[in-house]
């Protein structure tokens, strides 16, 4: 009954992990687009609009980037959790 436990918070472990890893990789891919586009912004003039105000940096980054990547974030977890929820309702 030990070993089974032993094995179980291993795998849950690696789970955690690996979901982690995802989370960093989503927010560093968040970032950089968050710097490209065809107003090219710079991760300096990005990280400036982001924490200040910095005019047309600004407006490009909080009205028009930002809420797009938020947007195709939500997209697709709600894709996955209805792709999972009918993997568990179908099988």
């Amino acid at each position: 009954m030990e070993e089974i436990s032993k094995q179980f918070k291993g795998l849950t472990r690696r789970k955690v992990s690996f979901l982690l890893l995802l989370a960093a990789v989503l927010f560093c891919v968040a970032l950089v687009a968050l710097t490209r586009g065809p107003a090219s912004v710079g991760f300096k003039g990005t990280f400036t609009a982001l924490f200040g105000d910095s005019g047309t940096a600004h407006a490009i980054i909080w009205k028009l980037r930002l809420p797009r990547i938020i947007m195709a974030i939500l997209t697709g977890s709600g894709l996955a959790l209805a792709g999972t929820v009918f993997q568990a309702i179908l099988r």
